[in-house]
């Protein structure tokens, strides 16, 4: 508490950055290398259930998964890839396009989609195609990135003291 933020000071990302995987899939779709409405099987290696979901989908939480919040951040190197990739149709409530449905699911199947496409982990692909362009050189979903540089995090100010908070660490999902 009581430093001042400057272009220095790293920002957390909210939630598993969600609008970042959102602007991400826009820009590949822009670039020509996704057909927002094309199922994903045809860019990325997941079980044929999970496969038949569209990009358009996952922006909008119509792809018709069940809600989870991991327990475990999946934005290193290895984690998401592997996560997807032992799915099944049992992470489903609903048919494709069907309902909508805010699911955790869904946001790291837009991550993996990401990375698959760029060809680099989640965090590198999301500052390539997103932070960077957008100026915010200090974002960033990895704690180790944070490690060494001054953190944002809330505050609250109770009986003119500042408290943090959530404390780094203290997500549901870990730091991220």
């Amino acid at each position: 508490p009581g430093l001042t933020v400057t272009r220095q000071t790293v920002v957390r990302i909210s939630g598993p950055g969600e609008l970042g995987i959102n602007l991400a899939l826009l820009r590949l779709s822009d670039m020509g290398k996704l057909d927002l409405d094309a199922p994903i099987g045809r860019y990325v290696r997941v079980h044929p259930a999970v496969g038949r979901v569209t990009a358009n989908q996952l922006i909008s939480h119509k792809a018709g998964l069940r809600a989870k919040h991991f327990t475990n951040p999946l934005w290193e190197d290895a984690d998401l890839s592997r996560e997807v990739q032992s799915w099944d149709e049992r992470v489903f409530i609903a048919e494709p396009g069907e309902t909508q449905s805010h699911s955790h699911y869904g946001v790291a199947l837009g991550g993996y989609l990401v990375e698959s496409l760029v060809g680099k982990s989640f965090p590198d692909a999301i500052r390539e195609l997103v932070w960077g362009p957008m100026g915010v050189a200090s974002g960033t979903v990895r704690i180790r990135d944070v490690l060494a540089f001054p953190l944002a995090q809330g505050h609250r100010v109770q009986n003119g003291a500042a408290d943090v908070i959530r404390p780094l660490g203290l997500g549901f999902i870990g730091w991220q």
